[in-house]
């Protein structure tokens, strides 16, 4: 289904308020790498009659901005996949979140292999921009009645509009709470939040889309207007030092199992180091691999994606290629390097002078 109009939407039966007028704006996002549109959103001019009432508390919100992405390149076939709804259209902030969700679903898809889950309104997430309520965002699965059916739904919230404005910021929070809608969720943690999924969308995401701007594949229109060196800025501050820390130190089991902040550091540690030495398919693999809520598990699921790959190449960032680090060896052979000790799975290498290495691994039986 490609959307030409708010019509197409109505007709579906996924938006339920009627508009005051017919009248769209369509605006097409180029492809990062050349090739045919994937995504589009389109801007409902008039409001919305009667209004949307979002499910957490019946606050009224008569615009909205719904996105199209085509998740099977090549079939022509855009499905809705984003509406968000704002309560005035004072700003164009609804289309800057639109247009970085979409960056992100882009992802998300060509990246993950993940669409949104099927169990929430036909793959739909629902986001509400409140001028009021207390600064930052908000993610919630939630039941939802739309022209008398209810229908279980996925919602991101944020809140207090007038506090949402440095670009850093507004990039982390929507990455943070898509990583809620859109990432399997591993959990629960005491502090800071029950789950993981947010903090390592805000991780992987950002990491990501710095690359994308860095090639000039995307601009900060992109990424609700942060550049590149800002990212990085970022990424240094909160992702770097997790992640070298796992590198160094290596898997520890014992604090991965348990509740606490420093758990959920130790878990976004691994992930990250998984992200940026696997190839980005078995990175993509260890995600489903984990089948259940524990971050121990993920970490077999780490492993597990390693060992599917028939040869990979480990190149790490540049400033730990002199330095020993933690890898899913396995029973895999490395060419390149030496290995200092084993723990289980995993090995303490030492990579040769060009700092990158070759894992082989035997047939899976």
């Amino acid at each position: 289904m490609i959307a030409l109009g708010l019509a197409s939407v109505l007709a579906a039966g996924l938006l339920a308020p009627q508009s005051q007028t017919s009248l769209v704006r369509r605006v097409d996002l180029p492809d990062p790498f050349g090739g045919p549109s994937r995504t589009l959103f389109q801007v409902n001019m008039g409001k919305l009659e009667p209004p949307k009432f979002c499910p957490k508390d019946q606050l009224v919100y008569p615009f909205i901005v719904a996105g199209y992405g085509e998740r099977i390149v090549g079939s022509g076939q855009k499905e809705l996949r984003f509406r968000v709804f704002s309560q005035d259209r004072e700003t164009a902030v609804d289309e800057e979140v639109m247009r970085m969700l979409l960056r992100l679903w882009e992802t998300n898809v060509s990246r993950l292999r993940l669409d949104h889950s099927e169990l929430y309104n036909r793959r739909i997430v629902d986001v509400y921009l409140q001028r009021g309520g207390k600064p930052g965002g908000e993610h919630l699965f939630d039941e939802d009645e739309e022209g008398g059916i209810v229908r279980k739904v996925n919602t991101i919230y944020i809140y207090d509009l007038a506090t949402f404005k440095d670009p850093v910021e507004k990039a982390r929070e929507v990455a943070h709470e898509y990583g809620h809608a859109a990432l399997p969720p591993i959990g629960t943690y005491r502090e800071p939040e029950d789950w993981a999924n947010g903090p390592l969308g805000e991780r992987i995401y950002l990491t990501w889309l710095a690359e994308e701007l860095e090639d000039n594949r995307l601009g900060p229109i992109d990424v609700m207007g942060a550049t590149a060196p800002q990212i990085r800025a970022w990424i240094q501050k909160n992702v770097v030092p997790d992640r070298d820390q796992f590198a160094l130190k290596g898997l520890d089991l014992k604090l991965l199992g348990q509740n606490s902040a420093a758990a959920m550091n130790a878990y976004l540690g691994l992930a990250t180091w998984a992200q940026a030495i696997l190839p980005e398919r078995a990175f993509a693999r260890s995600l489903i691999l984990t089948g259940s809520q524990k971050a121990t598990d993920y970490a077999k699921a780490v492993v597990e994606a390693a060992r599917e790959q028939r040869e990979w190449v480990i190149d790490p960032p540049r400033e730990l290629r002199s330095k020993p680090i933690w890898i899913p060896l396995a029973k895999g052979t490395l060419s390149g390097g030496s290995v200092d000790r084993r723990q289980g799975d995993w090995a303490l290498v030492r990579l040769s002078a060009s700092g990158t290495a070759k894992i082989t691994n035997p047939p899976i039986d």
